[in-house]
């Protein structure tokens, strides 16, 4: 399963900054670590547990590895926000839903440790910077994350197939960002 990312060589010597590409080696590598840790497992129902954890360790890389790729291409994200709202009315003007309202339109560029997951994979792909297959690949990665969430924890679980699926996903955002260099 690990085998089709070479752990021999730095995955990511296609990052520059030296903190980013140690940190996602890190990560990387423990994420490694813990396919060899639930193999060992003697408990059956820690298995899935084992390959959640797993999942969103290789999911934190790929999503650092999104906004890097994001960072390259010179793509932005904005926020537009709004101040100073006021409530006003009109009787000539009906809403059915929600308030008719007098601020100041603003748009505010995100950081990109601002965009979210799922905001990052749509900027990709409207960018033309992947395309349909690996998005919805990305797609159903982030999903699978969000199983993390304890209180809104679908009763799916997370098979060995999954942190496969997952590691596909990374090898190919990877070499993607690869080719660009």
């Amino acid at each position: 399963m690990a085998n089709t990312i070479d752990l021999n060589k730095s995955a990511f010597i296609f990052i520059a900054d030296k903190t980013l590409r140690e940190d996602l080696e890190d990560a990387l590598l423990f994420a490694m670590y813990l396919i060899d840790t639930a193999q060992k497992a003697t408990e059956k129902r820690y298995h899935g547990e084992f390959n959640r954890v797993i999942v969103l360790y290789i999911a934190a890389v790929v999503e650092a590895l999104c906004l890097f790729l994001l960072e390259k291409s010179g793509t932005k994200k904005e926020r537009t926000e709004y101040k100073d709202v006021v409530s006003i009315h009109n009787d000539r003007i009906t809403i059915d839903n929600g308030e008719l309202i007098m601020a100041i339109k603003s748009k505010k560029r995100l950081e990109l440790r601002d965009i979210p997951f799922v905001e990052s994979i749509s900027l990709l792909y409207g960018a033309g910077k992947i395309n349909v297959h690996l998005k919805n690949r990305l797609s159903s990665l982030r999903e699978k994350r969000n199983s993390q969430h304890l209180y809104s924890r679908e009763k799916d679980q997370i098979f060995q197939k999954d942190v496969s699926e997952s590691i596909k996903t990374l090898v190919m955002l990877q070499r993607i960002i690869e080719n660009l260099n």
